[in-house]
């Protein structure tokens, strides 16, 4: 009995990897993935040629972005459209730039998402598989998407080099995600947080209001309760 191919392993591999959902899809979507990360509704979708479309394996994230920004490799439409006086956006890196035709609505924003992690992963994925890939990257009100035009199906590094490249874009535009830290709140039951035992709310934190046995508020030089205000510091050893 024959067993499942290189690529439904790679499939299955990835699935367990990113707890993602298997798509079969049509007979050209060799590989297709849906999962969510950090908030984003993801995608990653291996394509086979066909008549009308070439080959390509993509990570598309759904987060609408602010601006545009497109990169495309750097070939013959592009030499074209510099013919007839079109200019791209330089970002400053000339491998970068020699490597990429770069088009945004807004060229700092442009330059703070084009950071130099996500020049290295880009530049990076051009070399997934023998020889040098065409690769774009498309940021829009649509969503993310990092696309490699080659079938990668028998590939998990590959992809997962493409699924991190398409994530690390989506990280930068996105921005950072503000931390919310939980209210300090009294011990409900009136234990005493430095010995654990019952004490009457006779002596309470100034800053959490959790009672403390004046004894064992004493000995702990301050509030027992950790990240409290009222918490003892300790001193620095020399």
């Amino acid at each position: 009995m024959k067993g499942p191919s290189t690529a439904e392993l790679v499939r299955r591999a990835l699935s367990r990897q990113w707890d993602a959902r298997i798509h079969r899809g049509s007979v050209e979507v060799v590989t297709w993935l849906e999962f969510k990360t950090e908030g984003a509704r993801a995608e990653l979708m291996v394509r086979c040629e066909t008549a009308h479309l070439p080959e390509s394996s993509e990570i598309h994230l759904a987060w609408p972005a602010p601006n545009s920004l497109r990169v495309a490799p750097e070939e013959f439409t592009t030499w074209v459209r510099r013919l007839f006086g079109a200019d791209d956006l330089k970002i400053g890196h000339a491998p970068f730039d020699q490597a990429f035709w770069i088009e945004a609505t807004h060229a700092e924003w442009a330059r703070t998402v084009l950071n130099e992690d996500i020049r290295s992963r880009i530049l990076g994925l051009r070399d997934l598989g023998p020889g040098r890939n065409r690769v774009c990257v498309d940021v829009n009100s649509v969503g993310i998407r990092a696309r490699v035009f080659r079938d990668l199906a028998e590939n998990a590094v590959a992809l997962n080099a493409i699924i991190h490249a398409g994530l690390s874009v989506f990280r930068q535009v996105r921005g950072p995600v503000p931390v919310v830290f939980g209210r300090l709140q009294a011990t409900p039951n009136g234990v005493c947080p430095v010995c654990s035992s019952r004490v009457a709310p006779k002596f309470l934190c100034p800053g959490c209001r959790t009672p403390h046995h004046a004894e064992c508020w004493k000995y702990s030089g301050g509030c027992g309760v950790f990240a409290c205000s009222g918490r003892a510091r300790r001193a620095k050893r020399s």
